[in-house]
């Protein structure tokens, strides 16, 4: 998780920030903190009413020229969730000293990193400045403390695992810890692990001389090394060879290069397997590591992944996932390319590709929460695979089928059925004259009738997908159907069935006469 302080500001801009990314969906206000005098309803206030508020607050105290106080922290990935990063943030504004102060704290959903901003007033309510001394290594504190961290004891640790390694150079070593996260510096005697601008530990130069200088090179080691180099290079791209020798076989290649030059001048072996640190030479010398990747290569190489992969047990999505760790892809035609330059270089066969798109659709319906075996017969037309190749669970949970019933049966109080199902991407569908409630973001499907307990429903102006319809083929063309539907209201209304038998008697009795 990082933190990180941005550049003061004489007015909020870090709200406006956040609100023009709310404006393109792409940020959410998940907290506003002491705004008491502005009221508490959030729904009724603007970006300028938090401004206007702000400045208000900070006029306490003219001499603070730059009011804003503007902080992000990002998680990895999706390590921590939004919610949760929201109560870090809190917590952390406390512990600056911001807590009592008005704050905004916002989500932000444009990279793939999960983070939060938080805006406040470098005033405080009192006119007293917050303290600002050293705020970038108190930033590194307080939010270790709130994640229970010792920097410290995190650098003793990296020195414990990294002297289990074998290494002929002391640089070779400061690579290890650096991995670790670690700045290190060099005095006459010592190495110092820097971390969150500190010296977090040291290490004696002396006990280091003495592992360096018994330093044996692994033969046995470095021969597996050149025979999985030389088998696995030839075909592979640069990042995807790299990618593959630290997924498949704990091989971590780190290359050197001097600044502004592309082309690195050295590499070093990492064998986190073996826990050996290799000169890349002793491996493979970098020209041939670099030598351009010939197409009948490539083509030989997706022609083995081909001919290894499962095509029973996967989908496509899977299929194109493996291949990407290769560095090629695939399309929905089944022809495989190069990542780097585009170029085909083969194609599945018609029955692969057919395999992929089933496992794939049969995933999706599997992935339903059903109740009965009509209702996996539904699954299997809607996305056209054999019933008995469904695996389902059985079990919708209680709560869940009142939440439904709740919404379908009020509907219109203050929107229309059709405004409240396109709102949550529900569908009705239809299929053997029965209608079915389909949810495909819970993955849940439901039988009206059994869900609604015989209430009658107004389903008119809906549109309900016609899973009947002549010449259903594949889910795209399983056209929604609009049009006035009280004949499917037989199913939850007697009063219109017996209408309806009224009728075909009079019909029929009109033809025999």
């Amino acid at each position: 998780m990082i933190i990180k302080i941005l550049s003061s500001a004489r007015n909020f801009e870090g709200i406006d920030y956040s609100e023009r990314k709310n404006e393109q969906g792409k940020s959410q206000l998940l907290k506003a903190g002491n705004f008491e005098a502005l009221g508490n309803n959030e729904q009724d206030l603007a970006k300028s009413d938090y401004i206007n508020y702000m400045k208000l607050v900070s006029q306490a105290n003219p001499r603070v020229v730059n009011k804003q106080f503007h902080a992000v922290i990002s998680a990895k990935g999706q390590s921590h969730t939004i919610e949760k990063l929201a109560e870090i943030a809190e917590q952390y504004l406390h512990g600056m000293g911001y807590g009592k102060n008005p704050y905004l704290i916002y989500a932000h959903t444009d990279t793939e990193n999960n983070h939060v901003h938080m805006v406040s007033t470098r005033v405080d309510k009192d006119g007293h400045k917050v303290n600002a001394r050293f705020e970038k290594i108190r930033s590194q504190k307080v939010l270790q403390q709130i994640l229970h961290q010792d920097p410290s004891m995190e650098a003793q640790t990296a020195i414990t695992e990294a002297l289990q390694y074998n290494f002929s150079t002391k640089a070779q070593l400061k690579l290890l810890l650096e991995n670790k996260g670690f700045k290190i510096t060099e005095t006459k005697d010592q190495l110092n692990l820097i971390k969150y601008g500190l010296v977090q530990a040291n290490l004696k130069s002396e006990s280091l001389d003495a592992k360096i200088s018994s330093y044996t090179p692994p033969e046995e080691r470095i021969r597996q090394l050149k025979a999985i180099f030389h088998k696995y290079k030839p075909g592979m791209e640069m990042d995807a060879f790299k990618q593959k020798m630290h997924r498949k076989f704990g091989v971590e290649i780190i290359f050197h290069q001097s600044k502004n030059h592309d082309r690195p001048y050295g590499y070093t072996i990492i064998d986190h397997k073996k826990k050996e640190v290799l000169k890349g030479a002793q491996v493979m010398p970098l020209r041939h590591l670099f030598i351009p990747v010939s197409p009948e290569a490539r083509k030989q190489l997706v022609m083995e992944h081909i001919n290894q992969f499962d095509f029973r047990k996967n989908g496509f999505s899977q299929f194109n996932a493996s291949l990407k760790k290769e560095g090629f892809q695939v399309n929905r035609n089944g022809e495989i390319f190069s990542q780097s330059d585009r170029n085909m270089l083969a194609s599945l066969d018609k029955q692969q590709l057919d395999q992929l798109k089933y496992n794939d659709r049969l995933a999706m319906a599997s992935a339903f929460t059903i109740e009965s075996e009509t209702e996996k017969s539904v699954l299997a037309r809607l996305y056209q695979v054999n019933r008995e190749d469904i695996q389902t669970q059985h079990k919708v949970d209680p709560d869940l089928k009142n939440y439904y019933a709740d919404l379908l049966l009020n509907a219109n109080q203050k929107s229309t059925m059709r405004e409240v199902l396109e709102n949550r991407q529900l569908e009705i569908i239809s299929f053997h004259t029965n209608l079915f409630l389909l949810d495909r973001s819970k993955h849940h499907l439901l039988e009206l009738k059994n869900l609604l307990n015989g209430q009658p429903l107004d389903l008119n102006q809906v549109q309900i997908r016609n899973l009947d319809a002549p010449g259903l083929q594949s889910e795209r063309q399983q056209n929604t159907m609009t049009s006035n539907l009280s004949k499917w209201m037989q199913l939850f209304d007697l009063s219109t069935q017996e209408e309806a038998g009224h009728t075909k008697r009079r019909k029929r009795k009109q033809r025999q006469v």
